[in-house]
């Protein structure tokens, strides 16, 4: 048993070692990428990419390690010879994408991922741009780093297996047990959030050393393995699909034509961003289930948007939309990706150029699901989550509640000088639902909890609005309530339903000029392009955007549902099934049944091509 645990723990700090190598030819091959970066902030790269080094380590020590626990009784021959083949599979087959990568990342400026696969097809194209020199400076690496791979392989973990003995079971039991124990560096932690490039970005600043925290074999991987959520889809010829889309977002508005709704074109802009609310449960906007009294009475008061949706059914889809008016995307959600986050535009960007302090604050931890990634590349100048709030404050099981952090943001909006920009994500209507409040909406059921977890927010909301308009600056602040992303709850409203989709809007604050209610058709990606419009910014990135106040602004909606989309104007409804190749929900459609097949496919050739 002994010589089959000294062998285990060799093993895996070799593949640990294996891949800080790796790491070190990264930076060293790039260092003139490395924009200053210090030796400090160099070496977190390798404390914090070591999570992900310790995760695909975990995969390569599941077969051994079961391989042991079926050879217990047997000596050391089968055993010596499988690894030995294994390792050094695994060895050439990491080598030449570790040193590739070092390569590639020059010219692409990301690590490398399942990107390569797209040029398969025409590898005499994709060799074509490196010259002789570089692929005999390749080889070379390659050649040193795998054979000095092989050497402290036979020479220090080989030998091992020569000394191991048959044992009795008590060794296939603790492998066994080992191997299930694998699950925690493969999935990197045991809370919520499973292995992603947003647990190992540390650095608001400097995307290299964050890039240089990435261990490429596992972004390979994870990247193949999401391959197929992100195909090409033709419904017809490239040409016809830009067409159709390129006329929902014609070039020839007339300026005349957009309303100003603010006194000021550098107001104070807040946008808060509410977990789960649906218009079914918003009473303003004629839902079914009226538990937002506040919000309703602010509506009353401001700009509501009647016809607004969500993009798509995911937080991470939801944030993307409304800050870089980039649309969800079927079967998955860029933020997955951190190349292509890296090529969206950002409304911080667009801010800070006019000298707005810009502040992301949340209760939550922001490496669930990537945030951490898209957060950094929004180049935000403060960012405020659970670990910036006291242990007696995170009492919720996905951190802080709602409550505790509007009065965060009110702190952080009373003591901001200069004109600012805040976004922030509320947390406590997310499942489980569970409120620091007194039951209001009777029943335990999910749908009455999550009602009652919706009226505990919009408490908070009136609160902090409230106290908000004690402040001077009230007079010169939008603040922005909208949802991250419809629910089926409660009413169990299906994933390609519009119901599910539609979501509250509301622009509020002392800067509006005066209530109304906007009936046009909007979404989520159309935020972005409606402030910098109000702030007579340009708005040129934002092609999947379109101004909410510019009256010959087309009146559409586009979402989208795992491998579907729906699209919505003021007579039509089209929900599309891409499985089943047909509409499952049709109203009054004439010509209007390209529009949204050619939004999907420009999407998706626009998402492939970053």
């Amino acid at each position: 048993m002994k010589q089959r645990l000294k062998f285990f723990l060799y093993y895996s700090v070799f593949f640990m070692l294996y891949f800080a190598t790796a790491r070190l030819i990264f930076i060293v091959y790039n260092f003139e990428f490395a924009n200053n970066a210090d030796f400090s902030e160099l070496l977190l790269s390798f404390l914090h990419g070591s999570r992900q080094d310790a995760s695909i380590t975990g995969y390569f020590l599941a077969i051994p390690s079961l391989l042991i626990v079926f050879t217990t009784y047997f000596n050391s021959r089968f055993l010596k010879n499988f690894m030995k083949f294994y390792t050094f599979l695994l060895l050439f087959i990491t080598t030449i994408i570790i040193v590739s990568d070092a390569e590639l990342y020059r010219n692409w400026g990301f690590r490398t991922d399942a990107t390569p696969l797209l040029y398969l097809a025409t590898p005499k194209y994709a060799a074509a741009s490196l010259n002789i020199s570089t692929y005999i400076k390749l080889f070379l690496i390659s050649l040193i780093y795998f054979s000095a791979s092989i050497f402290i392989y036979i020479k220090y973990i080989n030998v091992l297996l020569k000394k191991i003995k048959k044992t009795d079971y008590k060794t296939s039991l603790l492998f066994l047990i080992i191997t299930a124990s694998l699950i925690l560096p493969i999935r990197g932690s045991v809370g919520i959030a499973p292995m992603n490039n947003g647990i190992v970005y540390f650095s608001e600043k400097n995307v290299f050393v964050n890039h240089a925290a990435i261990n490429v074999i596992w972004n390979v991987g994870f990247s193949i393995s999401e391959l197929d959520k992100f195909q090409g889809i033709n419904f017809f010829d490239d040409k016809k699909a830009d067409k159709y889309f390129n006329s929902l977002y014609p070039d020839n508005k007339n300026e005349t034509d957009k309303v100003s709704v603010l006194k000021n074109q550098r107001p104070n802009i807040v946008i808060i961003i509410l977990e789960s609310f649906t218009a079914n449960i918003t009473g303003a906007f004629g839902g079914k289930y009226d538990v937002t009294p506040n919000l309703n009475k602010i509506a009353k008061e401001s700009i509501m948007f009647r016809n607004f949706y969500a993009s798509g059914d995911r937080t991470v889809k939801g944030i993307v939309a409304v800050l870089s008016g980039y649309p969800s995307l079927p079967k998955s959600a860029i933020m997955n990706y951190s190349d292509k986050i890296e090529k969206l535009p950002t409304l911080t960007d667009k801010l800070k150029n006019i000298n707005y302090n810009t502040e992301w604050i949340c209760g939550f931890n922001i490496n669930f699901a990537n945030i951490n990634s898209y957060l950094l590349h929004n180049k935000f100048d403060k960012i405020i989550t659970i670990d910036n709030f006291p242990n007696a404050e995170r009492n919720s099981k996905w951190g802080v509640h709602d409550h505790i952090v509007f009065n965060k943001l009110f702190e952080e909006c009373k003591n901001d000088k200069k004109p600012y920009f805040k976004v922030f994500m509320t947390l406590s209507s997310h499942e489980p639902f569970e409120v620091p409040m007194k039951t209001v909406i009777k029943g335990t059921d999910e749908a009455h909890r999550f009602l009652n977890s919706v009226f505990y927010t919009d408490k908070a909301i009136g609160e902090f609005i409230n106290k908000m308009k004690t402040l001077e600056s009230w007079n010169n602040t939008l603040i922005i309530f909208v949802a991250d992303h419809g629910v089926r709850l409660p009413d169990n409203i299906p994933a390609y339903h519009p119901d599910r989709y539609h979501i509250p809007m509301i622009w509020t604050g002392g800067v509006i000029k005066k209530d109304t209610v906007i009936t046009g058709y909007g979404s989520q990606t159309d935020i972005p392009t409606s402030i910098l419009s109000q702030l007579n910014l340009k708005t040129d990135e934002y092609k999947f955007g379109k101004d909410l106040f510019n009256k010959q602004s087309e009146s559409f909606v586009f979402y989208d549902f795992n491998n579907g989309f729906g699209f919505l104007t003021d007579t039509t409804i089209q929900v599309f099934d891409n499985n089943q190749k047909k509409n499952i929900i049709e109203e009054n459609m004439t010509s209007e049944k390209y529009f949204g097949k050619a939004y999907m496919q420009h999407l998706m050739n626009d998402f492939i091509s970053k």
